[in-house]
């Protein structure tokens, strides 16, 4: 009786063993949104990088000084 179920164990981990385990649509969602933010982490780090090595800092135009009120 012990002998059958163990007899059973060895196609189905031969199974699993050969297929693998994949992601659910979820995880599989998950994984890509993550790989894509460390993407542009990666490339925003390198911007900062360069920005940071700059002798003079980009100054930006589009904001005025402030208006003093009286």
């Amino acid at each position: 009786m012990a002998f059958s179920r163990y007899a059973l164990l060895i196609p189905l981990f031969a199974c699993l063993s050969f297929t693998g385990c994949s992601r659910s649509p979820k995880e599989q969602l998950a994984y890509q949104h993550a790989e894509e933010q460390y993407q542009i982490n990666q490339r925003r780090a390198e911007h900062l990088g360069e920005r940071a090595q700059d002798p003079e800092p980009a100054r930006d135009e589009s904001v005025g000084p402030t208006p003093v009120r009286q």
